[in-house]
């Protein structure tokens, strides 16, 4: 498919216009001082464009979220080739380069190779997945991962940080540490000249109290009122070391509900109305609403942005379907959200200027019974509103099922921000 091609070669076209708009042409040569008056408009002309050269332009970035990438034992098993290694690119062959922003994230909600070589691959309820995960995350265009979840310490302290380190090969990793002095330094992202700051927080490790986890090697949060002072107290850090946008990521809440419960929608409320700009949710396994909000922080106004739940991005959870009931198709569906901020070049504030969101869906095809499959990651609405059926599905009920990801997402994300195809 050519659809992130041709994105990237218009917004290209588009930054080359922009620039082109926003330069002055010179001013045509005059016929010479021919008394001081002349003499002195011009020189007013040229301090007048002097003046306002001097204005900061203003700036813009675009920046891109998904879900949770899960990797169980149908995923891998299809994955592995005859001679052992494992190759989970073609299962996104069709959304290469999908995520296109100056700024793309994931959550990679299992270790990567936490014991080496690819050695004890295992799968749900202690994850370990293949190195070669990394390339598949790759492909779809992200540098950036999140890390810190309930399945952090699936395989101990040392299969942590052996996937921290896998991981830091290939992306920027947020939310998890080696060492204390890592744990305390801001994390500020500079993008397009404006300066993001991150944090990232789940409200469990599956099998860990707080106590038995390694010092300093994650953020490990209360779901409830009485947990957003701490919250609070690391973003005031981030502020103090220079960030402009405040993103906030959070591991929590309950697995495979639509809604996010009440204490989430306080949490959340409670940490935008001090200030937070972005919430990136994470862990339900399916998408839940959208909800811009506007609030008044030291004075001013702002949009701030909650995304409840992005949902799985990479997985199949499909047999679940069959083991509780028809509408866990529903773990086959994400989304990927985008954003613009703008910066204005004058007073230095930046705001959210747009965003929208873009549902996805795993579509598989049985090869060998039970657990080999050929996987397609798509856009959804690219598919489900094609006036015929794509040559990429089999017969009809297939193609509904891109229909079905479609409708479901946008009617459980709500129209707080707006959907695209792709």
């Amino acid at each position: 498919m050519q659809h992130a091609s041709w994105k990237k070669a218009a917004a290209a076209l588009g930054l080359s216009l922009a620039l082109l708009a926003g330069c002055t042409p010179a001013a045509p040569a005059g016929p010479g001082p021919a008394s001081s008056a002349g003499s002195a408009s011009q020189t007013a002309q040229t301090s007048s464009r002097q003046t306002s050269s001097a204005v900061p332009e203003t700036r813009r970035a675009t920046l891109s979220f998904g879900g949770d990438v899960l990797i169980h034992t149908q995923l891998f098993r299809s994955a592995e080739q005859e001679d052992g290694s494992y190759d989970f690119t073609e299962f996104v062959a069709d959304m290469e380069g999908f995520f296109d922003s100056d700024f793309n994230m994931l959550n990679i909600e299992v270790p990567i190779d936490a014991k080496g070589n690819n050695e004890g691959i295992s799968t749900y309820p202690q994850f370990n997945a293949p190195y070669e995960v990394m390339d598949m995350v790759r492909r779809l265009g992200v540098e950036t991962v999140t890390h810190v979840n309930n399945h952090s310490y699936d395989q101990g302290y040392k299969g942590f940080v052996r996937s921290v380190e896998n991981l830091r090969e290939k992306f920027d990793v947020l939310g998890v540490y080696l060492s204390e002095e890592e744990y305390n330094e801001p994390c500020i992202r500079e993008i397009n000249g404006i300066k993001v700051g991150i944090l990232a927080y789940t409200d469990h490790v599956n099998g860990y109290s707080a106590s038995r986890l390694e010092p300093y090697s994650l953020r490990l949060f209360e779901l409830s009122m009485d947990g957003v002072p701490a919250i609070l107290s690391d973003v005031q850090a981030l502020r103090d070391a220079g960030a402009e946008y405040i993103i906030v990521s959070l591991h929590w809440g309950s697995e495979y509900v639509d809604k996010p419960s009440s204490t989430q929608q306080k949490v959340a409320h409670a940490l935008t109305d001090a200030g937070v700009d972005l919430i990136v949710g994470g862990h339900s396994h399916c998408v839940q609403p959208i909800e811009k909000r506007t609030v008044t922080y030291n004075g001013q106004q702002k949009e701030t942005l909650i995304l409840y739940s992005l949902g799985n991005f990479f997985a199949d959870q499909a047999s679940l379907q069959h083991k509780r009931d028809p509408s866990y198709v529903k773990t086959q569906q994400g989304m990927k959200v985008t954003i613009t901020l703008e910066k204005d070049g004058g007073t230095g504030q930046v705001r959210l200027a747009d965003a929208c969101y873009v549902p996805t869906v795993m579509i598989r095809n049985k090869i060998k019974s039970p657990w080999i499959w050929e996987y397609h990651m798509i856009p959804a609405g690219e598919y489900a509103l094609a006036d015929e059926m794509p040559a990429l599905f089999k017969d009809a009920a297939q193609w509904q099922e891109a229909k079905d990801a479609w409708e479901r997402v946008c009617s459980v994300v709500g129209d707080d921000i707006r959907a695209e195809a792709s």
